[in-house]
């Protein structure tokens, strides 16, 4: 089984994004995000667990990947989960990739992209941190085991003053709960410097 795959392979009219590929160090996340949609068709999708083999599945994947393309980690999962302090395989993965001077954007929800940064800032990175709600009480109940917001926000700090280009996710518009602020939320993300910001709506899962 390949871990590299196209994001769309289906080529769906609802899908609005260019080209590109997706890829995952782990399967399921730990955060349990109440809103997440992987609910729908991941089983125990919220128990992280890592790819069997997988730094040697990417090496020979990536001798398929046309390198105009970039390559999203992670769509379905979160790559800095808890288990990448121990396991680096997120870590492993941007050494090959970047080394091999494939473009690469990192999704997350977690201020441990930090630790790569040595890798980060060389160049073809950029990150795209997700925030839902500034509240951090709200954000303590929709997305019970992620790193705070206050924390998001200040790597997005981080790597903005690094150099790095940043996108800030509103993943996702729930209606009656992270709808109302929405403005004072992209004031808050102008002021770091972020000069990208992403919505999506809420899908609900099973």
């Amino acid at each position: 089984m390949r871990v590299v795959t196209a994001f769309d392979p289906w080529g769906s009219p609802l899908c609005t994004c260019p080209k590109k590929y997706t890829l995952s160090a782990y399967t399921g996340c730990e955060y349990a995000c109440r809103y997440c949609y992987i609910s729908a068709y991941i089983p125990d999708a919220f128990h992280c667990r890592a790819k069997k083999n997988f730094i040697a599945k990417l090496t020979r994947d990536l001798q398929h990947v046309d390198p105009r393309f970039h390559i999203s980690m992670s769509n379905s999962s979160e790559p800095y989960s808890p288990l990448e302090e121990k396991l680096q395989l997120t870590r492993q993965a941007l050494q090959v990739l970047l080394g091999g001077g494939f473009k690469v954007q990192i999704i997350t929800k977690s201020d441990l992209v930090l630790r790569d940064l040595d890798l980060i800032r060389r160049g073809n990175c950029s990150v795209s941190m997700s925030i839902t709600p500034l509240d951090e009480a709200l954000a303590g109940k929709l997305e019970p085991n992620a790193p705070s917001p206050r924390r998001r926000l200040k790597a997005i700090r981080r790597l903005v003053e690094e150099g790095v280009p940043c996108t800030v996710r509103v993943d996702p518009i729930i209606p009656g709960v992270n709808d109302h602020k929405l403005e004072k939320f992209i004031e808050l993300i102008s002021e770091l410097g972020v000069g990208h910001i992403v919505a999506s709506t809420y899908k609900e899962g099973r």
